[in-house]
């Protein structure tokens, strides 16, 4: 799979992995059907341990002679526009939360991404020897 495909898709799917568990906790009448702070929880750990194995997996598939920080601060950027857009188009767009309260609320737990991602890359880097 070509790299900038794997990194949209990876994408698409740090997004859609925690969206996904988070369904079995909603009612059929759209409630929360557990305690808000424990959902907060799950979707924190499971978004952070489906975001480090992505990166951990993107970073894999490229060649060794990658310059590991941009491609940390790709994936980070990358990541965190797709998380945010698609966050947005279902949090505003279908269920009309307001953007401020979305922001606040969870769009701004969506900067942790690209943290990870250049940490990922520096670390990589270091890997590699090519580092002083």
């Amino acid at each position: 799979m070509h790299r900038h495909l794997r990194l949209l898709l990876y994408g698409i799917l740090t997004w859609l992995i925690p969206f996904g568990l988070s369904l079995p906790f909603y009612g059929s009448d759209g409630a929360l059907r557990i305690d808000i702070f424990a959902f907060k929880s799950i979707m924190i750990i499971s978004g952070a341990a489906a975001g480090t194995l992505l990166i951990f997996l993107y970073l894999r598939s490229l060649p060794k002679e990658t310059a590991w920080i941009t491609a940390g601060m790709t994936i980070g950027i990358t990541w965190l526009l797709i998380n945010q857009a698609l966050d947005l188009l279902m949090m505003v767009g279908l269920f009309g939360v307001e953007p401020w309260e979305w922001f606040a609320g969870i769009g701004s737990r969506y900067l942790i991404i690209p943290m990870m991602a250049l940490l990922a890359g520096a670390s990589a880097e270091l890997a590699s020897g090519r580092t002083k």
